[in-house]
């Protein structure tokens, strides 16, 4: 183990020259609509230089200091001052898609934008019609269900969101993902990678992360502290509609089955986003 360290510590210093960050190339390359703090400048720096070394890590900030601001401008740096202008893939839970359509459409208009979602006939339909895109937006299950269709491109990038959902080692995504990890570096690095030391490298080092850690408290001191107010209310009259809609549409989903499951999680989360607000369904049930 010993000479493998020693061999990762050399191909350290073969890193490339760090390139610097600022708010003003990042607008000249795209970004608008907001401005970085220092320390999101520290992150899309950090995101940049592990990007142009090849590396992979964890943006781990804590929740709230706008970590999907941080890695929207990582793209627009790419895209702009590196010259990749992609495909980027972003792997997230379904109900924050909308979110990451909505922080790219407004911090970075330039990057064309793919929601690949859908049931099995409307992701067909994508399939056939989908011609040129720069930002690919799906979920964990659709990436796994339509990894046919997603091979055809070459990913410049790979961004999970909440990737704790990575954590089950015995997980299909988690074994696809570690091969396809393990393989890479051993093709680009056989020396230091090898077949024979797997199983001592990945014991040793299975929970040692590239991870930069920030909280609130260290780097974001003027903001205010939560203050939390709980106002109860009943239904609008269009939200008791979309309510019962959901429930009556899947009632098959409530027999018991146990591969009724994840409709069943389906329709609990839609009905909590129609508690949340009825237009975030755009008319469509």
């Amino acid at each position: 183990m010993s000479d493998l360290l020693t061999k990762i510590k050399h191909s350290e210093k073969k890193k490339k020259k760090k390139t610097s960050v600022s708010q003003t190339d990042l607008q000249k390359l795209g970004l608008t609509g907001i401005t970085l703090r220092p320390y999101q400048l520290d992150g899309v720096q950090w995101l940049s230089e592990c990007q142009r070394n090849q590396q992979g890590c964890i943006l781990g900030d804590e929740m709230g200091l706008g970590k999907t601001c941080q890695t929207i401008s990582l793209l627009v740096f790419m895209s702009g001052s590196l010259g990749q202008s992609g495909p980027f893939l972003v792997l997230s839970p379904l109900s924050v898609m909308e979110n990451w359509r909505n922080e790219l459409q407004s911090f970075a208009p330039s990057l064309t934008v793919l929601c690949y979602k859908g049931d099995k006939e409307r992701r067909a339909e994508l399939q056939r019609e989908t011609k040129h895109f720069q930002v690919l937006l799906t979920t964990y299950e659709l990436c796994m269900n339509d990894a046919s269709f997603l091979k055809r491109w070459k990913w410049k990038v790979l961004v999970v969101d909440e990737a704790h959902r990575l954590k089950n080692a015995n997980s299909l995504l988690h074994r696809t993902l570690t091969q396809e990890l393990y393989s890479l570096l051993s093709f680009i690095q056989p020396a230091v990678f090898s077949a024979e030391e797997t199983d001592d490298f990945c014991s040793k080092y299975a929970n040692v992360q590239n991870q930069p850690d920030q909280v609130k408290a260290e780097v974001a001191v003027d903001l205010p502290k939560k203050t939390e107010l709980l106002v109860y209310h009943g239904m609008s009259a269009l939200q008791k509609k979309y309510y019962k809609a959901f429930l009556m549409k899947d009632l098959d989903a409530f027999g018991g089955d146990q591969g009724s499951r994840n409709r069943l999680l389906n329709i609990l989360m839609n009905l909590r986003k129609c508690v949340d607000h009825p237009y975030l369904f755009d008319g469509e049930i």
